[in-house]
């Protein structure tokens, strides 16, 4: 079961033991606690623009930061990394 969903369902607060244990033993223990971040590229593909050029939030009610992933596309594709001006290589993606 995904980590957060334990948590929110659990009614784990913040600092709580229950919450560090599911921490501890979904995420720590199971290796996801790295040194390793991905970068922009793995999230978000591209911005989102509206026809003047201007980021287009997906929702009404979401706001139009650019680190947002309101306003991004999805992840990047091996098509768009292939087919792309730049070559593969200088790509960051961790």
């Amino acid at each position: 079961m995904n980590y957060a969903r334990q948590i929110d369902d659990g009614g784990f607060g913040p600092g709580t033991a229950d919450r560090l244990n599911v921490v501890f033993s979904e995420v720590y223990e199971r290796g996801f606690n790295t040194n390793y971040a991905v970068s922009w590229f793995v999230v978000r593909s591209g911005v989102r623009l509206d026809g003047s050029g201007n980021l287009d939030p997906a929702g009404s009610g979401c706001g139009t930061d650019v680190d947002s992933l309101h306003v991004t596309l999805g992840p990047m594709t091996t098509k768009q990394i292939d087919s792309a001006r730049v070559p593969a290589y200088t790509i960051p993606l961790l």
